[in-house]
């Protein structure tokens, strides 16, 4: 565990990502696999040479503020690991979102001659960096893994209805087998992919994280190794491109004029397609910060909602009135609907 415990003393709060990328990037070079940092932040790396390579993606940024001196990791009996201030005698969270994910890619890395693994940043404010990812890295991939979800039995093949994969995916694993169950999950860097074209069986699986995004968050350590084997498994059983083809529909969506569903897309060109613009309404325009900006609003309140869904939309306007200076009701609503159905 002493990879892990070394990830957890560094504090990578989004937009300050630089530590994490500098410990991952040592750790490529200690074993001898080459690797690209784009001019995001975002990692690829690539091991060994073959036709088709399994893939697991993580995101380097964590929701928590650097941490204040006295700031430890502590392991109690091997079971549990959690972040404890010392000096101020509190609970710290320990960023285990998605350091696990981090971890488990560092492993395979490790364990497996031919192996993709891409790093995103900026995912907990609104998947930044996998929304400017190089989409040909996945072109030879057989399916794309990421470990970045609460608990030890999600297999997130689904996010806010939008499909990730393909039945025979789902089949050859057995899921059963391994403790793991289909469910449906909220918005990561693997939706973001999907949005933008990716054509493989993408999923999100549970990692052994628990209280994401609070101070008292900690890792079972049983549920972080109950993940990574479901991932071996998967990587030594499922040897096959597993193709998955979404596509996606138009509709119209408040002041943002046509847009994808979910809040994923930015990238459309809304104003050059004749067939779905109404000649009355061509003065709407590509605003692509603003659209990040919502992507970025929809990203927070979809992981305060998953933790507490008695929130209304007054409730979270007050919430994040100070984050989103310029965003509506009519934002706040429609986010709500996106996530709560």
């Amino acid at each position: 565990m002493q990879l892990l415990l070394d990830l957890y003393k560094i504090s990578s709060p989004s937009r300050k990502e630089k530590e994490m990328i500098r410990f991952i990037t040592r750790k490529f070079e200690e074993m001898s696999v080459p690797y690209e940092v784009d001019r995001h932040g975002n990692i690829y790396a690539t091991k060994g040479n073959a036709e088709t390579y399994p893939c697991v993606v993580a995101h380097t940024d964590e929701v928590h503020p650097k941490r204040a001196k006295g700031y430890e990791v502590v392991n109690f009996r091997d079971a549990v690991i959690l972040g404890f201030n010392m000096q101020k005698k509190q609970f710290v969270g320990i960023g285990a979102d998605d350091k696990n994910g981090i971890w488990i890619c560092l492993k395979c890395l490790e364990e497996y001659e031919y192996m993709k693994c891409a790093f995103f940043m900026g995912e907990e404010e609104g998947c930044i960096g996998s929304n400017r990812a190089n989409m040909a890295f996945f072109d030879d991939c057989r399916y794309v893994l990421q470990c970045d979800r609460k608990g030890n039995n999600d297999f997130i093949t689904s996010i806010s209805g939008m499909e990730l994969c393909s039945k025979d995916f789902i089949k050859d694993i057995n899921l059963p087998a391994h403790g793991y169950k289909v469910n449906h999950g909220l918005q990561t860097d693997v939706a973001i992919l999907k949005q933008r074209g990716l054509e493989v069986s993408c999923v999100n699986i549970s990692c052994g994280y628990y209280n994401p995004h609070t101070n008292e968050e900690y890792t079972k350590i049983a549920d972080l190794n109950k993940c990574h084997q479901l991932v071996k498994h998967i990587i030594e059983t499922c040897t096959d491109r597993y193709e998955h083809h979404y596509e996606p529909y138009r509709r119209w969506f408040g002041r943002y004029g046509i847009h994808y569903p979910y809040g994923f897309g930015n990238s459309y060109d809304f104003e050059d397609d004749e067939t779905i613009i109404p000649q009355s309404r061509r003065h709407f325009k590509n605003k692509p910060s603003r659209q990040r900006d919502y992507n970025s609003l929809l990203n927070v309140m979809s992981n305060r909602l998953a933790f507490d869904s008695s929130l209304t939309v007054d409730d979270l306007m007050d919430i994040y009135k100070d984050r989103f200076p310029e965003a509506e009701r009519q934002d706040y609503e429609t986010a709500y609907r996106e996530i709560m159905g």
